[in-house]
């Protein structure tokens, strides 16, 4: 990719101060320029780990650090285990580092999210045109993404309400598109389920039908007119493994799952991140 970036560009190594993604190209900023390179025009230059990779943050680390993106200098960093935020406690208290909240800057995280589930996307359509043209798919990449049958076993001896978040987030149909951001940065999820005055479960939110509002409406055009009202859904009592079957079937990250003798109450969610995290625990 560097032999690439110095011939067609004329970019050192040692020019790049930072590369970022989006939708279509890579930005690759220096001092005092900025280039965009389209990724279908990388595309070859890059490793089929790569390629086929839907980790983009490192969710398995103790610590996810990258770039912040739309703030210049800073990084964003996820702590995700205890240990991890004993190494990051022990920076702040000896002044290495300096942090403000995310909650300040909704759009950047919104915007590493919106990178996150486009990388993820891509990387499942490599995967497929890669095994339709007969090539090798990294092992890696694809127990990334489909537990190995020995998983599935697992899975199928365990209910979903031993998985599910019982403490449910749910939001207002009435809440703005830039409202819903700052929920995102507020509670570090990405779907939110849609609850009515009379207590009635409408639809469900994510930032993917967000994004799709141009940001001079996010301000005017409330979540209940964008939201998914076609609800996919499943009962305490069923196993993991449905659940997950029911979400590669739909091409969804989460569940909602509601009690199986009241089928208007909401009882719990549950993600495609939990049972990934679930299987991790148990077998690693």
């Amino acid at each position: 990719m560097l032999e690439f970036l110095l011939d067609e560009y004329h970019i050192a190594a040692n020019e790049i101060q930072n590369v970022d993604l989006s939708a279509d190209a890579y930005i690759v900023n220096m001092e005092n320029r900025q280039i965009r390179v389209p990724v279908s025009k990388a595309k070859s230059h890059i490793l089929n780990s790569c390629k086929t990779c839907v980790d983009f943050t490192s969710e398995y680390a103790d610590l996810s650090i990258g770039g912040a993106s739309l703030l210049k200098e800073w990084s964003i960093v996820i702590v995700r285990t205890r240990k991890g935020e004993e190494f990051l406690n022990k920076a702040l208290t000896s002044g290495v580092i300096t942090t403000r909240n995310v909650k300040e800057e909704p759009q950047t995280l919104a915007h590493l999210i919106q990178v996150s589930a486009y990388k993820r996307n891509n990387a499942l359509r490599e995967m497929k045109a890669m095994k339709e043209g007969g090539v090798y798919v990294p092992a890696a990449a694809e127990l990334s993404v489909r537990p190995r049958p020995g998983e599935i076993s697992l899975l199928e001896g365990v209910k979903v309400e031993q998985s599910m978040t019982r403490k449910v987030v749910a939001l207002s149909p009435t809440l703005t598109v830039s409202q819903f951001f700052e929920k995102i940065a507020e509670h570090h999820h990405v779907g939110f389920p849609i609850i009515n005055e009379s207590g009635k479960v409408i639809g469900i939110i994510t930032l993917q039908d967000a994004m799709k509002i141009a940001e001079e409406k996010r301000s005017s055009v409330s979540i209940g007119e964008i939201c998914t009202k076609g609800l996919i859904t499943i009962y305490p009592d069923n196993s993991v493994a449905e659940a997950l079957e029911k979400m590669d079937k739909h091409n969804i990250g989460r569940l909602l799952v509601f009690d199986k003798t009241d089928k208007h109450k909401l009882v719990g969610i549950l993600t495609r991140s939990d049972i990934m995290h679930l299987i991790r625990k148990t077998l690693y």
